[in-house]
């Protein structure tokens, strides 16, 4: 019924919606342009550039919210959904000016001033997203997310006791957070406070029992302290739990690795195995490759170590390690140009990771998910929207 669905901009978007849910992008873009001229005004069109940003659409919806900036009423809402739209999209600087554009015409929000500090975040502007952060907690003292994604900036550049206060802010504030204690133990456990982060994440799985990264962090912090009795029943857990989650399965075969005697030839397989299934769900899991290049190395399976090592060294190639066995390969296999080079990365990066240790830093510590960085937390503002950006 096409001629009714052109009368009513909701179904408009809808049928767009649906059009980007079964891939076909270019009909939804021409749905979506039929909001252009349509009586609904700048509110439909609004509305349409809601859609294609929940479609990660975000060269259309940026256009949409563009066209409308100076037709839609509030502007505040409009800005900030231009800038979140436009660093998703990431197209940082201008996300910035959009942001500080709206804030300067006297409209600012905890919100804005939460995807600002991410913004400088990006560019490397570690003072001044702190300020903006600092900004957007005076806004709204009460709002968790805030703290969180403070602490995750700070930790982003090893500044881990200010990341820590951070957080113990975010648990007071938000005391039954799954997320909070999470973040906490994280930060614990880069410092090396292991019994505290175990704590913490005991608290964080025990709020939170479906949530997979607490519970990989207690089974990885537990490894560390050489609990092994206890990492290895959370590991189980974990790989019966989260079936499609490659990181149990990868974490679990290294304390295989790290803890068995070499010579256990069981305990060898069993890791094996784990990488192996990792790499069936995920084939981008470079730690998995590596540990299996370098068992493959221990047993003389040269072309296999080579397929591993290599797929590790391109998928990580900041990865100091992978390139130090690569050497160690290409040694056992004659290639002198090829090991020479390899060495050349490795002692290179070496030096950068000295130089990247500073005193607030704990260097070598294996931590769940440790070069990641958490996105914005925000969330597209406007009525008849599910869009939930992470």
């Amino acid at each position: 019924v096409p001629g009714q669905v052109r009368q009513r901009h909701e179904s408009i978007a809808a049928l767009g919606r649906a059009y980007y849910r079964i891939g076909e992008k270019e009909k939804a873009r021409q749905t979506l342009r039929l909001l252009e001229g349509h009586p609904s005004g700048a509110g439909g069109i609004f509305l349409g550039g809601q859609v294609a940003a929940q479609a990660q659409d975000y060269e259309t919806a940026a256009k949409m919210f563009a066209s409308i900036w100076a037709t839609y009423p509030d502007i505040a809402q409009l800005g900030y959904n231009l800038a979140l739209t436009r660093y998703q999209a990431n197209e940082v600087a201008e996300s910035e000016a959009t942001l500080r554009k709206v804030i300067s015409a006297g409209r600012k929000s905890t919100e804005m001033y939460n995807l600002l500090a991410w913004c400088l975040h990006k560019q490397k502007k570690l003072k001044e997203a702190v300020a903006a952060m600092d900004v957007a907690i005076e806004l709204d003292p009460r709002r968790e997310r805030n703290y969180l994604d403070l602490a995750a900036i700070l930790t982003a550049y090893d500044r881990l006791s200010v990341a820590l206060a951070a957080v113990n802010k975010a648990v007071d504030v938000a005391p039954d957070s799954y997320e909070a204690y999470r973040m906490k133990g994280l930060i614990e456990s880069k410092l090396a406070d292991s019994d505290a982060a175990i704590s913490a994440y005991r608290r964080a799985v025990e709020l939170q029992p479906d949530d997979p990264d607490s519970t990989l962090g207690l089974a990885v912090v537990l490894r560390g302290e050489g609990k092994i009795q206890e990492a290895e029943k959370v590991f189980k857990r974990g790989t019966e739990k989260f079936r499609q989650d490659p990181r149990f399965l990868q974490e679990y075969g290294i304390m295989l690795v790290i803890f068995s005697n070499p010579d256990d030839k069981v305990r060898e397989s069993q890791a094996r195995a784990l990488f192996e299934s990792a790499l069936k769900l995920d084939p981008t899991c470079a730690e998995s490759h590596f540990q299996l290049g370098r068992l493959a190395l221990k047993n003389d399976d040269l072309q296999n170590a080579l397929q591993h090592l290599e797929t590790a060294a391109r998928l990580r190639p900041q990865e100091s390690k992978v390139h130090y066995a690569l050497s160690a390969l290409y040694r056992r296999l004659g290639r002198t140009q090829d090991r020479a080079r390899e060495l050349r990365i490795f002692q290179d990066l070496k030096v950068k990771e000295r130089k990247a240790i500073g005193p607030d830093n704990v260097s070598d510590l294996r931590t769940m998910n440790s070069d990641a960085i958490i996105e914005p937390s925000a969330t597209v503002q406007g009525p008849q929207t599910d869009y939930h950006p992470q």
